[in-house]
């Protein structure tokens, strides 16, 4: 029996093949380039750092995309089932937008709903997920706030943006379709805090400190960014070169700007890519110092073996530094 069972493939070329078309969608989708609700709640100011200007993308496998692909199914179904029990439901699709800090940050919830037999009269923001056992029993003892604090303060930002009071988590189990719903209330302090660190991530200019001194800390090793916070020596891994990983970009945040950027050059942002005059941000190259700076170079040090040598005009172009990520 054993030997039978170890002749049986455990995959095919099948499951492969449609593994791999998920894969190949997603390189062909565009990186998001604002600093989303979801992630907000992150415990690192320096992952939404990393994750704001596109410094790292992160890499799934094409089970994994599938299953992203199932709880995104799993939206439209609860929509209809909330319907069904005769609740109204708007902003589910296409889906509802909220944006702050000059388009630069964003709120996707999966909706608003109004007429939920706990609270009919109150409308409520909507945010479905589903869960593995573990952390659907976690939810189910110590509610959102304490075992999704992610999940958690992303509907208070969806909150805080729509003017609503109120939000409905609807949790779902994957293994056994059972279902859990919280009602969550709107905090404007968090809020308020929220929106201040969205703000200071967005304006920094430099990459806040890491939440951990080793990359060995469990946060680290975990932690999709890692290669590029802690970067060996000589390599500076980025998924592609981009405007907002260059000294010469700034976002702008004032009111009705979509989410713009300048360049000190005054070069169109969608060149970035190609962009002859890209100089990364120092803080990108944490092996080596800067020991003078021009406007369109920057001489560096490096701190083991103190070699000098210089990125930009006449010296190492962007391109020359990047190792470049698959993503």
């Amino acid at each position: 029996m054993n030997d039978i069972a170890a002749a049986i493939p455990k995959t095919s070329a099948t499951v492969e093949a449609i593994y791999r078309t998920y894969e190949e969608k997603r390189k062909a989708e565009k990186p998001r380039a604002y600093l989303g609700a979801s992630i907000i709640g992150h415990h690192c100011d320096r992952y939404l750092w990393f994750s704001f200007r596109g410094a790292f993308v992160p890499v799934f496998p094409g089970r994994i995309l599938r299953l992203f692909n199932t709880g995104k199914r799993e939206e439209s179904r609860v929509v209809r089932e909330l319907r069904d029990i005769g609740c109204q439901v708007e902003g589910a699709d296409p889906q509802i937008e909220f944006t702050a800090i000059g388009g630069h940050f964003k709120c996707h919830p999966d909706g608003m709903v109004l007429g939920i037999p706990e609270a009919p009269k109150t409308w409520h923001l909507l945010e479905i997920k589903t869960h593995k056992k573990a952390s659907f029993d976690k939810v189910l003892k110590e509610g959102v706030k304490v075992a999704e604090p992610m999940h958690h303060a992303q509907m208070m930002v969806g909150m805080g943006m729509s003017l609503t009071t109120r939000a409905l988590y609807y949790s779902v189990r994957k293994e056994t379709d059972h279902i859990f719903t919280e009602r969550v209330r709107y905090d404007k302090d968090e809020f308020a805090r929220l929106m201040r660190r969205a703000q200071d991530i967005i304006s920094a200019i430099t990459p806040p400190p890491r939440c951990a001194n080793r990359p060995d800390d469990f946060r680290c090793r975990f932690c999709d960014a890692s290669e590029i916070c802690w970067p060996a020596k000589g390599t500076v891994p980025l998924p592609f070169q981009s405007c907002r990983t260059c000294c010469h970009a700034t976002p702008e945040t004032g009111e009705d700007m979509a989410g713009q950027w300048t360049c000190a050059k005054n070069f169109p942002m969608e060149q970035g890519e190609t962009c002859k005059a890209h100089l990364l941000i120092p803080d990108l190259i944490p092996w080596a110092e800067v020991i003078d700076a021009g406007a369109d170079w920057i001489m560096f040090r490096n701190h083991d073996g103190g070699e000098e040598w210089v990125h930009g005009a006449k010296g190492k172009s962007t391109a020359d530094l990047i190792k470049v990520l698959p993503f």
